[in-house]
């Protein structure tokens, strides 16, 4: 590895156009008075208070009053936040309440059908204190997201699946497709209510 080249010999040529100019300002200090030299030192200081000032404290105090500034802003943007927060408690809750009581069987019904689950192949009955729901031919892959939406939606749960790859008449399995009937409750209600 070659060793790094040393500044010397690159800084010499200004070295020595400075030389003279430092030279001559020794001069004109050693010819100074005490007091001017005093008087020199004291407005040096003071050139090197009024620099430190304008680089470091002044930018400092300038962030500071804009935070000043900008802190009420932020007060009222995090009351507002904590007004979402409560709303959305609050929410929780209603839903919670919500969910203790079965949806109407028409609120269901119409959402098989979006599902893309028609008539023909879900028909919905209520049964033991929650839903039947009864399955020709109905697509596996639909049946199980509108289950997850319902669950998402309503709170019901499946509590007994009895369901079996769906037929033609002449008794060859269809793909993708299901027969049977699901039985859907909450999963907090008890038994008989």
């Amino acid at each position: 590895m070659k060793p790094l080249p040393s500044l010397s010999p690159l800084l010499a040529p200004a070295r020595a156009r400075l030389a003279p100019l430092l030279d001559q300002a020794r001069q004109r200090h050693q010819a100074l008075s005490a007091r001017e030299r005093r008087l020199l030192h004291a407005l040096a200081l003071l050139a090197a208070a009024a620099l430190a000032y304008l680089l470091l404290i002044e930018p400092a105090a300038r962030d500071v009053q804009r935070l000043r500034a900008e802190l009420p802003a932020l007060r009222a943007q995090a009351a507002q936040v904590a007004g979402f927060v409560r709303d959305a408690a609050a929410l929780r809750r209603q839903t919670a309440a919500a969910r203790r009581e079965l949806p109407p069987a028409a609120d269901v019904q119409a959402s098989l059908a979006r599902a893309g689950l028609e008539s023909k192949q879900g028909a919905l009955a209520a049964a033991d204190g929650g839903l039947r729901l009864t399955l020709a031919q109905a697509p596996a892959a639909r049946l199980m997201r509108w289950l997850q939406a319902c669950e998402q939606d309503w709170g019901l749960t499946v509590k007994q699946a009895d369901l079996v790859r769906a037929a033609n008449p002449y008794g060859r399995l269809l793909p993708g497709l299901v027969d049977g009937t699901l039985l859907l409750d909450l999963p907090d209600k008890a038994p008989g209510s």
